[in-house]
């Protein structure tokens, strides 16, 4: 197992998770202004997150994308809607109606009003939705091998063809130390959230850092050229 099955992992929730962010926080929204649109299209994303993972990743592998990370990369996207789609409404629908009066006594339209007021002070709900997808993915990426798209899915899938137990638990290891990591960042970010509306500015500077290292990183992902050993234990069968 090499640094860049790490990043390559990384990079494809990532990658998943930008685009659930898109998709989702417009539909949180749709969902928030109309009630008919919010009986569709959480039904459609609770149908999708009802999906089996590797269902969901064979029925996208068949389309035009084809096996590979595209194919990975929707797929998780699509799982991650969830989340995020409920908890920007949650949060929105949350917001204090004596709050939305104030706004509107001081002249604000219901778009600057909705951008300005509502949405920052539902920011700390949605950060906990993108907290639960960001883990979530990070798990279902495993599945990414099975239609060829990499990680340490495929590390974990060889240590079960070769029965090799040290082989899977370093894998298993390394996701549960990410997903924790992760976890524990993104819920002192949510604590900040929770403690001052948005939060401060220099909370955002280790965030910057994380991004930056992150992009060093992402061309061991892409080439085998830079690969560090995480594991050196003998793969084949005895």
């Amino acid at each position: 197992m090499t640094l860049s099955m790490v990043v390559e992992h990384l990079s494809m929730v990532v990658f998943a998770i930008v685009i659930a962010i898109l998709i989702g926080v417009p539909l949180g929204l749709l969902c928030y202004l109309s009630r008919a649109a919010r009986g569709v299209v959480l039904r459609v994303v609770d149908l999708i997150q009802t999906t089996p993972a590797l269902a969901l990743l064979g029925i996208i592998m068949v389309t035009p994308l084809g096996a590979g990370k595209p194919t990975v990369i929707l797929g998780l996207a699509l799982y991650s809607l969830l989340p995020i789609v409920r908890n920007v409404t949650l949060g929105l629908s949350q917001v204090s109606p004596a709050v939305k009066e104030a706004a509107k006594g001081m002249g604000m339209t219901r778009v600057y009003s909705l951008f300005h007021v509502e949405l920052p002070l539902a920011m700390p709900m949605l950060f906990t939705g993108l907290r639960i997808a960001v883990v979530n993915a990070i798990g279902t990426a495993v599945f990414a091998s099975s239609v060829g798209g990499g990680g340490l899915g495929g590390v974990i899938t060889q240590g079960i063809r070769i029965m090799n137990m040290k082989l899977i638990l370093t894998a298993t290891g390394v996701l549960m130390v990410i997903a924790v990591v992760l976890d524990l960042v993104m819920g002192w970010f949510e604590g900040q959230m929770r403690k001052k509306r948005g939060g401060s500015r220099t909370m955002w500077i280790p965030v910057a850092a994380i991004l930056v290292a992150f992009c060093l990183l992402l061309p061991y992902g892409r080439s085998s050229t830079g690969d560090i050993m995480l594991y050196d234990g003998d793969y084949s069968e005895t």
